[in-house]
């Protein structure tokens, strides 16, 4: 499995402090070890499924593809659905 972050989770992580962004490459990286861990929720898209998952404040979309995971977007709770 590899990982593959789009260019706005990418711009997002990098205007975060330290800590955030420790916390949300992280849990990015986690996904290698468990593509679906217990606390993420599907979301239905009405042309594909993505996954959520929490990282503090953030909200991670992401999909899982073969032996790839897309990082779709990075965001806060209150913005990470409007570009849907």
């Amino acid at each position: 499995m590899r990982i593959v972050f789009s260019k706005d989770s990418k711009k997002i992580i990098k205007k975060q402090n330290k800590l955030d962004c420790k916390r949300l490459i992280d849990k990015c990286f986690s996904l290698l070890k468990n593509p679906f861990p217990t606390d993420s929720k599907r979301i239905v898209h009405p042309s594909d499924k993505f996954y959520r998952i929490r990282a503090g404040k953030h909200r991670i979309l992401y999909k899982v593809e073969n032996e790839l995971i897309l990082i779709i977007r990075i965001d806060k709770r209150s913005k990470i659905y409007d570009k849907l």
